[in-house]
């Protein structure tokens, strides 16, 4: 299973419900795509959950992303506080950066394979993960 912490970007999705304001991620960054459609429908509605799960069915996504209860469990699930979203915006943009090494490695492999040079492997990791 790829790096991926489902309690940190729920903490970020909640922090985001509860405080209105969104974190600076892009929707790659989150690893379930649930999390992502949800993020991507507060970026274009803002993070009131009416209108949030309003703009879902719209999509048509709002059973994809576990309904309109899935959205409020967000900010009702006592079971993990929160904490510091700082801290959990860190820890999913770390599991990003290490599944898009992982891809890049990857990739790398397979042409080290077909006779591709070291130089050119070790540039092409680096200008993957610079940018």
């Amino acid at each position: 299973v790829p790096p991926h912490s489902s309690v940190s970007e729920r903490a970020i999705l909640a922090a985001a419900l509860l405080e209105e304001r969104l974190p600076a991620l892009r929707t790659d960054h989150f690893y379930f795509d649930a999390h992502a459609r949800i993020y991507d429908a507060m970026l274009a509605v803002g993070c009131d959950i009416v209108d949030l799960c309003h703009e879902l069915r719209r999509r048509g996504e709002l059973y994809r992303v576990g309904g309109s209860v899935y959205v409020a469990k967000l900010i009702l699930d006592d079971d993990e506080p929160i904490g510091d979203i700082d801290a959990h915006v860190e820890v999913v943009l770390e599991h990003w950066r290490n599944r898009r090494l992982i891809k890049v490695l990857h990739v790398v492999t397979s042409e080290l394979y077909g006779g591709l040079g070291a130089d050119e492997a070790w540039r092409r990791v680096r200008e993957e993960c610079a940018g």
